[in-house]
């Protein structure tokens, strides 16, 4: 309601961005999720507003994006095969098998 209705810069935290972003970022729960613990979701929360402008529209925008990514590709089973920001998240890099080059298979169940 905030951003939609009054222009004001907040994000919105569902199960799709919750997931998606603690992954990115790499948070010490991203394994083992707790979308009834508010210390994570706010955690999330206010990292995700730290790097964004103070713009209600950017707002929107990465918010969409982040529950679309989450729908998609970053499930509960990942489909990191078809990521393309791999290179940037902290789960794909922590799981990532450097010596054969390829991706650890069932990064996370």
């Amino acid at each position: 309601m905030l951003e939609l209705g009054f222009d004001m810069p907040s994000m919105v935290i569902d199960i799709n961005v919750f997931r998606t972003a603690s992954r990115i970022f790499g948070e010490k729960w991203s394994d083992n999720l707790n979308f009834s613990d508010n210390k994570q979701i706010e955690q999330v929360k206010s990292r995700i507003e730290h790097c964004l402008p103070n713009d209600y529209l950017i707002f929107q925008i990465v918010h969409t994006m982040l529950l679309l990514q989450g729908k998609h590709i970053c499930k509960a089973k990942t489909k990191c095969e078809k990521c393309i920001i791999t290179e940037h998240c902290s789960c794909y890099i922590n799981n990532f098998d450097k010596k054969d080059n390829m991706k650890v298979e069932n990064i996370l169940r």
